[in-house]
């Protein structure tokens, strides 16, 4: 894999328990959103890059129905993987639309929380290469 410049000399992200944290790039964008009313839903923030060609959304849940990670995706109608990130489970799914955006969704359980992260990108190519980059950064203490 490619390294993709500035994602280590980027920015690191720490949620207000500072119990999540990620790296990204420099020129990419953070937003923290506003908490709908979701059920159980704590945090959530989108990060872009400069040509919005790639979108992350981060959200994070408590677990309010004590959900195990096979409960997070429909893993029998789509295919997903099991996947470690700095020592966390997680199941993984990628989709491709007739359209070419490629949707990868990341789904954990960790301390009574569910943590899910759902990037789009324009085709399997470097923008996806990218977006993986930024998951392998992604931390839960």
């Amino acid at each position: 894999m490619k390294q993709m410049a500035g994602i280590f000399r980027g920015r690191s992200f720490k949620n207000s328990e500072e119990d999540f944290s990620f790296r990204y790039p420099e020129d990419w964008i953070l937003r923290q959103l506003i908490t709908t009313q979701a059920p159980g839903l704590l945090e959530q923030w989108t990060l872009t890059n400069t040509q919005e060609e790639i979108r992350i959304d981060f959200q994070i849940f408590t677990n309010l129905y004590k959900a195990g990670l096979g409960n997070l995706f429909d893993c029998v109608a789509n295919l997903c993987q099991e996947i470690n990130i700095n020592n966390q489970e997680y199941f993984e799914i990628v989709t491709e639309s007739p359209s070419g955006e490629v949707t990868l969704d990341l789904g954990t359980v960790k301390n009574n929380r569910i943590y899910k992260i759902t990037a789009y990108t324009r085709g399997k190519g470097e923008g996806l290469e990218k977006v993986k980059m930024v998951f392998n950064t992604i931390k839960i203490n």
